[in-house]
Protein backbone atom coordinates (compact mmCIF):
# COMPACT_ATOMS: atom_id res chain seq x y z
CA UNK A 1 0.00 0.00 0.00
CA UNK A 2 1.15 3.76 -0.74
CA UNK A 3 1.53 5.61 2.80
CA UNK A 4 2.79 8.75 0.74
CA UNK A 5 0.70 12.13 2.27
CA UNK A 6 -0.33 10.41 5.42
CA UNK A 7 1.17 12.14 9.16
CA UNK A 8 2.01 10.11 11.93
CA UNK A 9 -0.01 9.71 14.68
CA UNK A 10 3.43 10.16 16.55
CA UNK A 11 3.80 13.31 14.93
CA UNK A 12 0.30 14.50 15.51
CA UNK A 13 0.11 14.11 18.93
CA UNK A 14 3.76 15.90 19.26
CA UNK A 15 2.50 18.30 17.36
CA UNK A 16 -0.84 19.16 19.14
CA UNK A 17 1.40 19.01 22.31
CA UNK A 18 4.09 21.68 21.29
CA UNK A 19 1.10 24.45 20.47
CA UNK A 20 -1.06 23.89 23.57
CA UNK A 21 2.26 24.34 25.27
CA UNK A 22 2.84 27.66 23.37
CA UNK A 23 -0.04 28.74 24.09
CA UNK A 24 -0.22 28.74 27.42
CA UNK A 25 3.40 30.26 27.60
CA UNK A 26 2.32 33.40 25.67
CA UNK A 27 -0.96 33.71 27.37
CA UNK A 28 1.52 34.05 30.68
CA UNK A 29 3.90 36.52 29.40
CA UNK A 30 1.85 39.45 29.56
CA UNK A 31 1.23 39.05 33.64
CA UNK A 32 4.73 38.81 34.03
CA UNK A 33 5.90 42.12 32.11
CA UNK A 34 3.70 44.14 33.96
CA UNK A 35 5.41 44.85 36.89
CA UNK A 36 8.53 45.92 34.52
CA UNK A 37 6.42 47.75 32.26
CA UNK A 38 4.20 50.54 34.28
CA UNK A 39 7.01 50.89 37.24
CA UNK A 40 8.28 54.41 35.85
CA UNK A 41 5.64 55.70 33.15
CA UNK A 42 2.80 55.10 35.78
CA UNK A 43 4.15 57.08 38.17
CA UNK A 44 5.43 60.06 35.91
CA UNK A 45 1.42 59.73 34.30
CA UNK A 46 0.04 60.00 37.60
CA UNK A 47 2.32 63.46 38.53
CA UNK A 48 1.44 65.34 35.45
CA UNK A 49 -2.70 63.67 35.84
CA UNK A 50 -2.43 65.57 39.38
CA UNK A 51 -0.90 68.70 38.16
CA UNK A 52 -3.60 69.16 35.77
CA UNK A 53 -6.37 68.59 38.09
CA UNK A 54 -4.82 71.14 40.46
CA UNK A 55 -3.65 74.34 37.78
CA UNK A 56 -6.86 73.23 35.38
CA UNK A 57 -9.70 72.27 37.42
CA UNK A 58 -11.34 74.26 40.04
CA UNK A 59 -12.59 71.99 41.77
CA UNK A 60 -16.14 70.29 43.01
CA UNK A 61 -18.08 69.14 45.66
CA UNK A 62 -21.16 66.90 45.58
CA UNK A 63 -25.06 68.49 45.55
CA UNK A 64 -26.78 68.35 48.62
CA UNK A 65 -30.01 67.51 47.45
CA UNK A 66 -31.43 67.81 43.79
CA UNK A 67 -32.17 71.61 44.16
CA UNK A 68 -29.02 73.04 45.36
CA UNK A 69 -25.97 73.11 44.41
CA UNK A 70 -22.97 73.45 46.90
CA UNK A 71 -20.65 76.54 46.75
CA UNK A 72 -16.82 75.35 45.16
CA UNK A 73 -15.00 72.85 47.65
CA UNK A 74 -13.12 75.65 49.19
CA UNK A 75 -16.29 77.64 50.04
CA UNK A 76 -18.26 74.60 52.09
CA UNK A 77 -18.51 76.53 55.27
CA UNK A 78 -16.76 74.19 58.28
CA UNK A 79 -15.55 71.95 55.26
CA UNK A 80 -14.04 69.86 58.47
CA UNK A 81 -17.98 68.79 58.87
CA UNK A 82 -18.46 68.18 55.29
CA UNK A 83 -15.53 66.94 54.03
CA UNK A 84 -16.95 63.43 52.18
CA UNK A 85 -19.17 66.30 49.98
CA UNK A 86 -15.90 67.41 48.32
CA UNK A 87 -15.39 65.47 45.23
CA UNK A 88 -12.20 67.10 43.62
CA UNK A 89 -9.95 69.96 45.52
CA UNK A 90 -8.93 71.80 42.18
CA UNK A 91 -6.71 75.25 42.62
CA UNK A 92 -7.90 77.11 39.84
CA UNK A 93 -10.12 80.38 39.93
CA UNK A 94 -12.14 78.59 37.60
CA UNK A 95 -12.58 76.04 34.24
CA UNK A 96 -11.52 78.93 31.54
CA UNK A 97 -8.64 80.20 33.69
CA UNK A 98 -6.22 77.29 33.92
CA UNK A 99 -2.82 78.19 35.66
CA UNK A 100 -4.39 80.63 37.54
CA UNK A 101 -4.78 79.76 40.92
CA UNK A 102 -7.17 81.24 43.98
CA UNK A 103 -5.67 82.34 46.72
CA UNK A 104 -8.47 81.05 49.05
CA UNK A 105 -7.96 77.15 47.17
CA UNK A 106 -4.44 77.66 47.70
CA UNK A 107 -4.80 78.38 51.65
CA UNK A 108 -7.06 75.55 52.35
CA UNK A 109 -5.31 73.24 50.37
CA UNK A 110 -1.77 73.60 52.41
CA UNK A 111 -4.02 73.89 55.36
CA UNK A 112 -3.60 77.44 56.12
CA UNK A 113 -6.72 78.03 58.07
CA UNK A 114 -8.38 76.06 60.70
CA UNK A 115 -11.59 75.01 59.59
CA UNK A 116 -9.95 72.40 57.01
CA UNK A 117 -7.94 69.57 58.08
CA UNK A 118 -6.59 67.37 55.41
CA UNK A 119 -5.26 63.73 55.79
CA UNK A 120 -2.96 61.82 53.09
CA UNK A 121 -6.46 59.72 52.34
CA UNK A 122 -7.85 63.42 51.56
CA UNK A 123 -4.95 64.02 49.52
CA UNK A 124 -5.29 60.50 47.45
CA UNK A 125 -8.99 60.47 46.99
CA UNK A 126 -9.64 63.86 46.17
CA UNK A 127 -6.60 64.99 44.22
CA UNK A 128 -4.70 62.23 42.89
CA UNK A 129 -7.19 59.51 42.63
CA UNK A 130 -6.75 55.90 41.83
CA UNK A 131 -6.60 52.73 43.98
CA UNK A 132 -2.79 52.54 44.92
CA UNK A 133 -1.86 54.29 48.07
CA UNK A 134 0.48 56.85 46.13
CA UNK A 135 3.54 58.55 48.54
CA UNK A 136 3.42 61.65 46.98
CA UNK A 137 4.63 65.63 47.75
CA UNK A 138 2.96 68.93 46.52
CA UNK A 139 4.67 72.24 46.93
CA UNK A 140 3.97 75.36 45.47
CA UNK A 141 6.27 78.67 45.33
CA UNK A 142 4.92 82.09 45.12
CA UNK A 143 6.97 84.56 44.55
CA UNK A 144 9.56 85.24 47.60
CA UNK A 145 6.43 83.85 50.29
CA UNK A 146 7.16 80.95 52.23
CA UNK A 147 7.32 77.53 50.25
CA UNK A 148 3.94 75.70 50.90
CA UNK A 149 4.16 71.61 50.89
CA UNK A 150 2.00 68.99 51.36
CA UNK A 151 2.84 65.32 52.00
CA UNK A 152 6.30 63.68 52.24
CA UNK A 153 9.26 64.68 51.76
CA UNK A 154 11.16 63.81 47.72
CA UNK A 155 13.05 60.49 48.01
CA UNK A 156 16.50 60.47 46.55
CA UNK A 157 15.39 57.52 44.28
CA UNK A 158 13.00 57.19 41.62
CA UNK A 159 9.58 59.38 41.36
CA UNK A 160 6.87 60.77 38.08
CA UNK A 161 7.45 64.77 38.44
CA UNK A 162 5.42 67.08 36.86
CA UNK A 163 5.90 70.91 37.25
CA UNK A 164 3.62 74.07 36.05
CA UNK A 165 4.42 77.30 36.06
CA UNK A 166 1.26 79.46 37.44
CA UNK A 167 -0.31 82.83 38.65
CA UNK A 168 -1.94 83.14 41.88
CA UNK A 169 -4.69 85.49 42.28
CA UNK A 170 -5.41 87.83 45.80
CA UNK A 171 -8.34 89.25 46.59
CA UNK A 172 -8.77 92.64 46.15
CA UNK A 173 -9.34 95.86 48.69
CA UNK A 174 -11.22 98.69 49.31
CA UNK A 175 -10.00 101.99 51.25
CA UNK A 176 -12.39 105.11 50.58
CA UNK A 177 -12.78 108.23 52.95
CA UNK A 178 -15.94 108.73 54.81
CA UNK A 179 -16.42 111.82 52.82
CA UNK A 180 -18.05 109.74 50.50
CA UNK A 181 -21.16 109.83 53.02
CA UNK A 182 -22.97 113.40 53.09
CA UNK A 183 -22.57 115.05 56.62
CA UNK A 184 -26.25 116.53 56.27
CA UNK A 185 -27.27 119.19 58.78
CA UNK A 186 -30.44 118.37 60.92
CA UNK A 187 -32.70 120.98 62.97
CA UNK A 188 -33.62 119.24 66.12
CA UNK A 189 -37.01 120.42 68.08
CA UNK A 190 -37.04 121.70 71.37
CA UNK A 191 -36.89 118.45 73.33
CA UNK A 192 -34.78 116.49 71.14
CA UNK A 193 -30.89 115.85 71.60
CA UNK A 194 -30.09 112.79 68.85
CA UNK A 195 -30.93 111.85 65.82
CA UNK A 196 -30.69 108.13 64.08
CA UNK A 197 -28.43 107.88 60.74
CA UNK A 198 -27.35 104.95 58.76
CA UNK A 199 -24.54 104.81 56.53
CA UNK A 200 -24.22 101.66 54.50
CA UNK A 201 -21.60 100.07 51.48
CA UNK A 202 -23.10 98.37 48.66
CA UNK A 203 -22.22 95.04 46.68
CA UNK A 204 -23.88 95.46 43.52
CA UNK A 205 -23.34 91.22 42.11
CA UNK A 206 -24.51 92.36 38.41
CA UNK A 207 -21.94 95.18 38.54
CA UNK A 208 -18.98 93.51 40.14
CA UNK A 209 -19.51 89.60 38.66
CA UNK A 210 -18.84 91.29 35.43
CA UNK A 211 -18.59 88.72 32.39
CA UNK A 212 -16.54 91.08 30.02
CA UNK A 213 -13.94 90.65 32.32
CA UNK A 214 -11.90 87.48 32.69
CA UNK A 215 -12.48 85.62 35.74
CA UNK A 216 -8.75 86.08 36.99
CA UNK A 217 -9.44 89.59 37.13
CA UNK A 218 -13.29 89.96 38.44
CA UNK A 219 -14.22 90.92 41.60
CA UNK A 220 -16.91 88.29 42.75
CA UNK A 221 -17.99 88.82 46.23
CA UNK A 222 -19.94 85.44 46.22
CA UNK A 223 -16.57 83.31 45.87
CA UNK A 224 -13.62 85.77 47.14
CA UNK A 225 -13.41 88.10 50.31
CA UNK A 226 -14.61 91.32 50.78
CA UNK A 227 -12.70 93.65 52.70
CA UNK A 228 -13.52 97.56 53.10
CA UNK A 229 -11.89 100.28 55.20
CA UNK A 230 -13.03 103.34 55.76
CA UNK A 231 -11.20 106.69 57.19
CA UNK A 232 -11.18 109.78 58.47
CA UNK A 233 -14.42 110.10 60.75
CA UNK A 234 -12.85 111.97 63.53
CA UNK A 235 -13.76 115.12 61.61
CA UNK A 236 -17.91 113.95 61.60
CA UNK A 237 -17.84 112.38 65.05
CA UNK A 238 -15.13 113.50 67.33
CA UNK A 239 -17.02 117.21 67.33
CA UNK A 240 -17.58 119.68 70.27
CA UNK A 241 -21.22 119.84 69.49
CA UNK A 242 -21.44 116.37 69.68
CA UNK A 243 -21.61 114.10 73.19
CA UNK A 244 -21.47 110.53 71.85
CA UNK A 245 -22.04 108.47 68.79
CA UNK A 246 -22.87 104.80 68.75
CA UNK A 247 -23.12 101.98 66.58
CA UNK A 248 -26.23 100.57 67.27
CA UNK A 249 -25.78 97.41 65.09
CA UNK A 250 -25.15 96.03 61.70
CA UNK A 251 -27.53 94.86 59.50
CA UNK A 252 -27.73 93.37 55.90
CA UNK A 253 -30.25 94.38 53.51
CA UNK A 254 -31.00 92.30 49.82
CA UNK A 255 -32.73 94.13 47.18
CA UNK A 256 -35.46 91.41 45.93
CA UNK A 257 -37.43 91.35 42.28
CA UNK A 258 -40.25 93.54 43.81
CA UNK A 259 -37.50 96.12 44.18
CA UNK A 260 -37.76 96.04 48.11
CA UNK A 261 -35.33 95.28 50.82
CA UNK A 262 -35.33 92.56 53.26
CA UNK A 263 -33.09 91.87 55.75
CA UNK A 264 -30.73 88.63 55.96
CA UNK A 265 -30.42 87.48 59.03
CA UNK A 266 -27.21 86.93 60.81
CA UNK A 267 -25.21 86.09 64.28
CA UNK A 268 -23.33 88.67 64.67
CA UNK A 269 -22.84 88.21 68.84
CA UNK A 270 -19.67 86.02 68.25
CA UNK A 271 -15.41 86.03 67.16
CA UNK A 272 -15.62 83.85 64.12
CA UNK A 273 -12.85 84.65 61.43
CA UNK A 274 -14.23 82.31 59.04
CA UNK A 275 -17.07 85.29 58.75
CA UNK A 276 -16.55 88.31 59.42
CA UNK A 277 -14.26 90.31 61.47
CA UNK A 278 -15.14 93.91 62.40
CA UNK A 279 -12.48 97.00 63.53
CA UNK A 280 -12.85 100.20 65.16
CA UNK A 281 -9.35 101.94 64.85
CA UNK A 282 -7.27 98.59 65.76
CA UNK A 283 -9.98 96.82 68.15
CA UNK A 284 -12.14 94.63 67.00
CA UNK A 285 -15.69 94.02 68.09
CA UNK A 286 -18.56 91.79 67.71
CA UNK A 287 -21.51 93.59 66.11
CA UNK A 288 -24.47 92.57 68.23
CA UNK A 289 -25.01 93.53 71.95
CA UNK A 290 -25.12 96.63 73.71
CA UNK A 291 -23.89 99.66 71.20
CA UNK A 292 -20.43 100.79 71.48
CA UNK A 293 -19.32 104.34 71.00
CA UNK A 294 -17.65 105.35 67.99
CA UNK A 295 -17.15 108.91 68.85
CA UNK A 296 -13.27 108.85 68.80
CA UNK A 297 -13.68 105.94 65.74
CA UNK A 298 -10.87 107.69 62.87
CA UNK A 299 -11.66 104.52 60.54
CA UNK A 300 -13.20 101.23 60.48
CA UNK A 301 -12.95 98.07 58.66
CA UNK A 302 -14.59 94.99 57.85
CA UNK A 303 -13.84 91.64 56.16
CA UNK A 304 -16.46 89.39 55.16
CA UNK A 305 -15.14 85.80 54.58
CA UNK A 306 -17.30 83.69 51.94
CA UNK A 307 -19.28 80.95 52.13
CA UNK A 308 -21.42 83.28 54.14
CA UNK A 309 -24.53 82.63 55.18
CA UNK A 310 -26.32 86.03 54.36
CA UNK A 311 -24.27 87.16 50.70
CA UNK A 312 -26.87 85.76 48.35
CA UNK A 313 -25.73 83.86 45.03
CA UNK A 314 -27.54 85.52 42.41
CA UNK A 315 -25.66 87.07 39.53
CA UNK A 316 -27.75 90.42 39.78
CA UNK A 317 -28.20 90.40 43.61
CA UNK A 318 -27.82 94.46 45.30
CA UNK A 319 -27.01 93.80 48.91
CA UNK A 320 -26.34 96.78 51.52
CA UNK A 321 -24.05 96.56 54.26
CA UNK A 322 -25.93 98.89 56.82
CA UNK A 323 -23.87 100.56 59.55
CA UNK A 324 -27.04 101.97 62.10
CA UNK A 325 -25.26 105.24 64.15
CA UNK A 326 -27.23 107.03 66.93
CA UNK A 327 -26.12 111.04 67.29
CA UNK A 328 -26.19 112.47 70.58
CA UNK A 329 -25.69 116.19 70.82
CA UNK A 330 -24.94 118.90 73.05
CA UNK A 331 -28.02 121.14 72.64
CA UNK A 332 -27.48 124.68 73.38
CA UNK A 333 -30.82 126.58 71.50
CA UNK A 334 -32.94 124.67 68.69
CA UNK A 335 -32.23 124.88 65.16
CA UNK A 336 -30.49 123.66 62.42
CA UNK A 337 -26.98 123.02 61.81
CA UNK A 338 -26.16 119.36 64.12
CA UNK A 339 -24.76 117.53 60.55
CA UNK A 340 -24.29 113.76 60.93
CA UNK A 341 -23.51 111.25 58.37
CA UNK A 342 -25.47 109.03 56.09
CA UNK A 343 -25.44 107.56 53.17
CA UNK A 344 -24.11 104.59 50.52
CA UNK A 345 -20.27 103.59 49.70
CA UNK A 346 -19.96 101.73 46.50
CA UNK A 347 -17.39 98.67 46.59
CA UNK A 348 -17.29 98.58 42.77
CA UNK A 349 -14.25 98.89 40.36
CA UNK A 350 -13.30 101.89 40.77
CA UNK A 351 -12.75 102.15 44.67
CA UNK A 352 -11.46 98.01 45.22
CA UNK A 353 -7.78 97.70 44.65
CA UNK A 354 -6.72 94.65 42.62
CA UNK A 355 -3.56 93.56 43.35
CA UNK A 356 -1.36 91.93 40.41
CA UNK A 357 -1.44 88.32 39.84
CA UNK A 358 1.93 86.62 41.29
CA UNK A 359 3.72 84.13 39.20
CA UNK A 360 4.35 80.73 41.08
CA UNK A 361 5.66 77.28 40.28
CA UNK A 362 3.57 74.34 41.40
CA UNK A 363 5.32 70.86 41.37
CA UNK A 364 4.14 67.41 41.76
CA UNK A 365 6.38 64.14 42.63
CA UNK A 366 4.78 60.54 42.85
CA UNK A 367 6.12 57.67 44.48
Amino acid sequence: MDDDGLLSIDFLAGFTIFLLAFIMVVSMIPGLLVDIQSRGIDYDAVAYRTSVILVEDPGCADSLDGNYTLPTWELRQYSTTYKDEIQRMGLSVSANTPNILARSKVNKFFNNTSDLILTYDDYRSKTIFGEIPYYFNISLKVESEPALMAGEPVPHGSYGYARRLVMVKDPGYAVGNSSVYNATGCSLEANETHIISDIAVQLNYSELIDLSRSEAYQINPATETVYFNITDFSPYLDRADIENVTLKGVTFYKKTDSGLFKEIPFQYDYFDNRVYQFYKNNEQHKLSGDPFSVKNMSYMNMTLTPPLPLLPDEPNALVFINFTLEYNFIKSTPGPGYPYLTGVYDYNYGTVIRPDLKPGVLEVAIW
